[in-house]
């Protein structure tokens, strides 16, 4: 990877420094002298330091060995700074650059480095206050801002943010001190939504406040027992779905309150049995009684406070049930299907003994086919032709479509 260079003006300026620091001695005869130069002309800091230190330990009582030394580490120091900074390491970079300052004090390249660094620390810290002010965390504000003086003392920004912060934290004090107050005299006269409003509001404003804190949880105990309160009544009411609603906001009050959670749990099984009791309503009432005897099966035993809402239930539904037969086997009845109607009225009589008039219809059918297959058969015994269509018109009158009795009548009358 190609080294960066160090500014042209320093380069040049350094290299300045070290050919006036080698003219007045005899060191600038040395080969190593002139190759410290060469290496600090064309970047390569490392390898100048690295020269300059093997041609001081080579002259140790040459001032200009040191000389070389300090003005090569200047130089390597400043490079390694410029690569962090541009690297957004900027603390690394002002490191190097306050090394690089004690070593060359009177070096205007390297105390301009120093503070270009040290204004953008300072304006990175400035726009952390400025956001931290902005999400209101006051505390991460003030250190933000301190920070920012840290490498700026005389940054006015940074001295009037750090003013603005500590301002509106000694406000917000006073706030706290005034709602505290409030919220105890709203507790004490019984107000419990105004006194927690207070409360959370001196929470707000003075987070420390531990006195406010225990107030506050006070005051969401009492209001857990009236939500308890009202939950029971709508309990007792059968209205689960609404006392549910209550239990979870005294839960949510009161988190350590037996009675709240025991109750959401109870009546949140009641609500979802009562909701399956609707959902069966609405199945049977499109005639598909067989998915809403499935549903109030898992209601009822979902359920331990609506048994007889169930119950209920199961009978009205086993009349409509009935019911939609009986008329089904009426139909059957005056479509002279009376073997199927005898099927369908003796399927009702299993279930119940008596259900509108399917007992007199069953037997009165059963008649019939009795009655129908006793005249039958004495047609077909009959070899007299008009004997014959006497018993087949007998049928004809109560059931023409018994087997082929008009075809026979036809063939006889011919």
């Amino acid at each position: 990877m190609s080294q960066l260079r160090t500014p042209l003006a320093l380069t040049l300026a350094l290299v300045a420094l070290l050919g006036a620091g080698c003219a007045s001695t005899q060191a600038r005869e040395h080969a190593d002298a002139d190759a410290i130069q060469a290496a600090v002309r064309h970047g390569r800091y490392v390898e100048a330091v690295q020269l300059a230190d093997e041609h001081r330990k080579r002259f140790p009582d040459d001032p200009q060995a040191q000389e070389l030394h300090r003005l090569a580490s200047v130089a390597l120091l400043l490079e390694r700074g410029r690569r962090a900074t541009f690297a957004s390491d900027d603390l690394s970079a002002l490191e190097d650059f306050r090394t690089a300052q004690e070593l060359a004090p009177e070096s205007h390249i390297v105390t301009g480095w120093v503070d270009k660094t040290r204004a953008k620390l300072a304006s990175s810290w400035l726009d952390k206050g400025l956001a931290a002010f902005a999400e209101d965390d006051l505390d991460a504000a003030a250190e933000a801002y301190l920070n920012a003086r840290h490498y700026l003392p005389d940054s006015q920004e940074a001295i009037q943010g750090y003013e603005d912060v500590m301002l509106l934290r000694n406000h917000r004090t006073a706030l706290g001190d005034a709602y505290y107050e409030q919220g105890v005299r709203s507790l004490a006269e019984y107000w419990l939504e105004r006194a927690r409003h207070n409360f959370s509001a001196t929470a707000k404003y003075q987070p420390d406040n531990e006195r406010a804190n225990e107030r506050g949880v006070e005051v969401d105990v009492q209001l857990a027992d009236q939500r308890l309160v009202v939950a029971r009544t709508l309990e007792a009411e059968g209205r689960f779905f609404a006392a549910m609603t209550e239990y979870r906001l005294a839960s949510l009050l009161d988190p350590n309150s037996a009675e709240a959670q025991a109750g959401m749990a109870r009546t949140g099984e009641e609500a979802q049995a009562r909701e399956l009791l609707k959902q069966a309503e609405m199945y049977a009432f499109r005639k598909e009684f067989g998915e809403a005897a499935a549903l109030l099966d898992r209601g009822a035993a979902m359920s331990s406070e609506q048994a007889d809402d169930f119950a209920a239930a199961r009978v009205e539904f086993q009349q409509a049930r009935l019911r939609d037969q009986y008329e089904h086997a009426l139909s059957l009845e005056h479509d002279q299907r009376f073997e199927d109607a005898i099927t369908a009225y003796a399927a009702i009589l299993d279930e119940v003994d008596y259900f509108e008039d399917a007992r007199t219809r069953l037997s009165t059918l059963e008649g019939y086919v009795e009655m129908a297959a006793s005249y039958y058969a004495r047609a077909e015994a009959e070899t007299d032709s008009a004997k014959k269509i006497e018993h087949l018109r007998a049928i004809e009158g109560f059931w023409p479509e018994y087997k082929d009795v008009r075809t026979k009548i036809a063939a006889l009358m011919q």
